[in-house]
């Protein structure tokens, strides 16, 4: 009775291992996509979504860099944050906006197992990332804000992408305005508006001269892609949380790619 539990034991880790091997199978790509953790690690990650910590783990593997979420606090600071209230990710109340940042301090972003202070944009753009890494900032200020702190928010962030020069960015935002205002102040940033509607996006972007469109994998279509390439506008794709769905966003061919999960894309890309 032992040799043959054993032996079924035996069978089932091969079993399971051939198994693993055929999920993780390389994809094969004519172009590689430039690969960005989603707020670093992603969003099933034990460290906290936009944190230094969850950054700096992103950016230890072999990808291109990350996306980050950023928001500006009311004393104007930008900072590192997804949600709109900040109850969703911390033990506070109310929002980014509505609060000093030395407030926003002791509002610890926690998961299940760590926890993480909110960082600034400008403590994370000053660690000392590998040149040429890509950050994507998803612009989230409340609408809630006035011009003029709107004002603010534009042109800090133009500052830091200037300031922090040695970086590739890109930024995504679902405001016309915004993406208006940070072309006119000449951003050293790819515009990619973070659309909904696939070909109304290409048709808004074409009108107003930014350079692509960010959107969820599960409203994009390979023809939007195509149409949007042949237009001369790059695509970005999100929501890719599984070994399965990182596959099904690599073929989709789309020139960047956020996933929630990072080391089954480094292993279907064969970069590990």
């Amino acid at each position: 009775m032992k040799l043959r539990g054993l032996l079924i034991g035996v069978v089932l880790v091969v079993a399971g291992f051939g198994i693993w091997r055929y999920v993780n199978r390389p994809v094969s790509l004519e172009q590689e996509p430039i690969v960005l953790g989603h707020g670093g690690m992603g969003v099933r990650s034990s460290l906290p979504l936009n944190s230094i910590a969850s950054i700096g783990k992103a950016l230890s593997y072999p990808i291109d860099g990350t996306e980050i979420d950023i928001q500006m606090t009311k004393d104007r600071v930008l900072v590192a944050f997804h949600d709109a209230e900040l109850s969703r990710e911390t033990a506070c109340t109310g929002s980014v906006y509505e609060s000093d940042f030395d407030a926003l301090e002791k509002c610890i972003s926690q998961t299940w197992l760590h926890d993480a202070r909110i960082a600034r944009l400008e403590d994370i753009l000053s660690k000392p990332w590998d040149i040429g890494t890509v950050f994507s900032f998803d612009l989230k200020p409340s609408g809630k804000i006035s011009r003029q702190d709107l004002d603010h928010f534009e042109r800090q962030l133009t500052s830091l992408i200037e300031e922090y020069s040695d970086y590739q960015y890109v930024i995504e935002s679902p405001d016309e305005g915004i993406l208006n205002e940070l072309k006119l102040l000449k951003v050293d940033a790819d515009l990619f508006y973070y659309g909904h509607e696939p070909h109304e996006s290409i048709d808004l972007i074409l009108e107003n001269g930014w350079h692509g469109v960010s959107i969820e994998m599960k409203n994009a279509t390979p023809d939007m892609i195509e149409t949007a390439h042949q237009n001369g506008i790059q695509v970005m794709l999100w929501g890719a949380g599984s070994v399965f769905a990182n596959r099904e966003l690599l073929l989709m061919q789309a020139d960047i790619v956020q996933t929630d999960h990072i080391p089954s894309m480094v292993r279907l890309l064969e970069r590990d």
